[in-house]
């Protein structure tokens, strides 16, 4: 009887629904810099005002101040504060939604850039 339990037990957690990838993990190098890297570094690499290729994103968003909208590119702990989050979400008075050109990023995505701002933005 106690191993028909803990068979039961064992087979309940294994079918545990799987959580979204993108909201699973915030961090930077593996659920944001690939997004970047996809997404962003063709009109944001090394030759934009923003450069969000690998070696230079973490140090141009983290505590910087956007050059074109009140406010940092990215404040740690507040995406509801980050020019980042706000412009890839599509907030109101921020401009075009980023990426253009019907190239958006999906809810999960997006989810998980809000996810890494609200954990401090760390570079991990």
């Amino acid at each position: 009887m106690k191993w028909l339990l803990l068979f039961s037990l064992v087979l309940v957690l294994s079918c545990s629904a799987p959580e979204n990838e993108w909201q699973e993990g915030s961090s930077f190098q593996a659920n944001i810099q690939p997004l970047f890297d996809m997404n962003c570094t063709r009109c944001h690499g090394s030759s934009g005002g923003l450069n969000l290729e690998f070696s230079e994103s973490y140090s141009e968003l983290v505590g910087v101040q956007s050059a074109n909208w009140m406010g940092l590119r990215v404040m740690a702990y507040e995406p509801d504060y980050s020019v980042l989050y706000l412009k890839v979400s599509g907030a109101a008075g921020y401009g075009n939604q980023m990426p253009p050109n019907g190239a958006l990023l999906s809810s999960s995505e997006i989810g998980s850039i809000r996810a890494w701002i609200e954990e401090g933005a760390l570079a991990n």
